[in-house]
């Protein structure tokens, strides 16, 4: 019995180093296995070839506890990986959103290739714990792989919405409106925003700020109605009602193209109105909608808002 017990308790103690090897850090495990592979090769290397290890046993002996290993170092972070998920799904599902949004945000980090789903679950969680930006984010990552999913395309629109952009929100949810017409959440955005834009345009402060202009740089694409021909110009400041463009050379009147952002761009007709002592073009924008126009503005006012930041 007590041999037994002697055995058992070697057993354990060989068990527990055996795992702590496994668990080390990589290059650990890599200086240890060597020292061990050294000491055992300098005791057999004395002994008879009839010895129950030779060189060659050691070596391979060796060879497999790496491989195992590597699976391990495999397996062990997707297994950490799928209980991480599960754990945000329960916080999700359990209305945590806080704490579901710290934990996506630990997964999504660690994620090449992020789902749709994942990306919207995590995306969800920031708007109800007013984590705007990270909402933001994956919203858009998600619209990039799914560019027509109706979840993402709400979504967008109601984050927008708490950063004041109603005009850009509106688009978004028309957009999805026509993929499911019979979502009072969309119905109830929409008319929201819509009060929303009838209010800012009728407000004196915003139709004075219309006609101030902001320095930049940006790239108006311009064909006059004769022709198919689209040429670019530079834009050296920019306003809710016109621009200033570089250079004499814009046709009287002209068709033009202008992108806000990646996603959002506007079409309209535009007139020269002026010419600087610079030689360069003042034009205004005509036929605008004043969905439009009041995108330009929250465009040219975000912007004012980052340099003076």
């Amino acid at each position: 019995m007590r041999q037994n017990s002697l055995k058992k308790q070697s057993l354990d103690s060989l068990k527990e180093a055996f795992y702590t090897l496994l668990n080390a850090e990589p290059a650990l495990f890599q200086e240890i296995c060597a020292e061990i592979q050294l000491e055992l090769m300098r005791d057999f290397s004395g002994k008879q070839p009839a010895s129950q290890f030779e060189a060659k046993d050691i070596e391979s002996l060796f060879q497999n506890l790496s491989k195992l290993r590597s699976i391990l170092d495999t397996k062990i972070p997707e297994a950490q990986h799928q209980e991480m998920v599960q754990e945000a799904k329960r916080y999700f599902k359990d209305k945590d959103y806080e704490s579901a949004f710290q934990t996506f945000r630990l997964i999504l980090e660690k994620s090449e290739t992020p789902e749709v789903s994942m990306l919207l679950n995590a995306a969800t969680s920031a708007y109800y714990s007013k984590h705007f930006e990270d909402c933001e984010h994956w919203v858009d990552q998600a619209l990039t792989i799914s560019p027509t999913d109706n979840s993402a395309m709400v979504l967008k629109a109601l984050v927008l919405m708490e950063f004041t952009k109603w005009s850009e929100a509106l688009r978004y949810l028309h957009h999805a409106q026509e993929r499911n017409i019979h979502s009072k959440l969309i119905e109830r955005s929409i008319s929201t925003c819509r009060e929303k834009i009838a209010a800012v345009t009728q407000d004196k402060n915003v139709c004075k700020r219309r006609w101030r202009r902001l320095s930049l740089k940006k790239t108006i694409q311009v064909n006059d109605f004769g022709s198919y021909i689209v040429v670019p110009h530079e834009i050296k400041s920019l306003s809710a009602g016109g621009c200033l463009i570089k250079g004499s050379s814009l046709p009287r009147e002209f068709q033009f193209r202008l992108e806000l952002s990646p996603k959002t761009q506007i079409y309209g007709v535009a007139k020269v109105v002026y010419t600087t002592p610079q030689g360069d073009s003042g034009v205004r924008f005509d036929s605008l909608s004043q969905i439009e126009q009041l995108m330009l503005d929250e465009t040219i006012t975000e912007m004012a808002s980052h340099r003076r930041n």
